[in-house]
This record gives structure tokens, sequence and C-alpha cells, in this order.
């Protein structure tokens, strides 16, 4: 009987040294389970941050797209506008070129034709001088665009 006894206590204690190893190892695989989800935490909330700091750039880039276009559309308005009223000038001194013409004197003709030239240069300088400011904001932003995409790599 107590052969019987110390043999079933030895069966105890090899099932207490292997239950206390098993519960041993599962809570080391906790420990190792709850530092991966710390880690994917630290990670999710950093890509939150990115998202929220992408979307806020788009939204500041289509602001400023929304606005160019609008700058766009009042330049094309003055456009057409001074193209106009470089028609009307032409059709004045058309006029004034042909009543000069009935009964006017060469030197009317050649001060007509003179005024008339200078009109058509006003008009090209205007032109291009609305055409250069036109263009400007458009070159630098995609210079800034081209200039924030790689200070973001």
């Amino acid at each position: 009987m107590k052969e019987l006894q110390a043999h079933l206590d030895d069966a105890e204690a090899s099932a207490m040294k292997g239950g206390k190893r098993s519960l041993a190892k599962l809570e080391q695989r906790v420990r190792e389970l709850e530092l991966e989800l710390e880690s994917e935490q630290r990670r999710y909330q950093e890509a939150d941050k990115n998202t929220r700091k992408q979307e806020r750039r788009m939204k500041e880039l289509a602001l400023q797209a929304d606005e160019d276009r609008k700058a766009q559309d009042r330049l094309n308005d003055m456009v057409e506008k001074l193209q106009q009223k470089i028609k009307t000038y032409k059709r004045q001194v058309e006029e004034a070129v042909r009543i000069c013409a009935i009964g006017r004197s060469r030197r009317a003709v050649r001060r007509s034709r003179k005024f008339s030239h200078y009109c058509e240069k006003q008009h090209e300088v205007k032109l291009t001088k609305l055409i250069e400011y036109t263009l400007q904001p458009w070159t630098q932003v995609s210079f800034q665009m081209r200039n924030s995409s790689y200070s973001q790599v």
C-alpha cells in the first residue's frame, strides 16, 4: 500500500510538473501574442495617421485646382473682352481708312495705318502678357507638385 501511495505521489508530482510546464508555455505564448497585438496596434495607428494626412492633402489640392479653374475662367473672359475690343478698334480703323481713302490726304491714310499697326501691336503685347500670367500659376503648381512628390518619398 505504501508502495502504491508512493507511486501515486510520484504520478501526481510528475503531473503537476508537466502541468506547470504547460502553464508556463501558455503564459509565454500569451505574452508573445500581447506584444504582437501592441505592434499591430501601433502600425494601424501610423497607417491611420498617414491616411488622414493624405486625405487632407487631397482636399487642399482639390481646393487649389478649383481656384485655378476659376482664375482660368476669369482670364478667358478677359481675353474674349480684349478680342472684342480689338475687333471694334479694327472696324473703327477700317472705317477711318475708308473715309480717308475717299477724300482725305495720304497723310491721314498713313496715320490710320500706323494707328492700326499700333493697335495690333498693343493687342499682341496684351495677349502675350495675359498668356504669361495665365501660364505662370500652372508652371508653379506643377513645379510644387513635383517637389512635394519627391519630398514625400
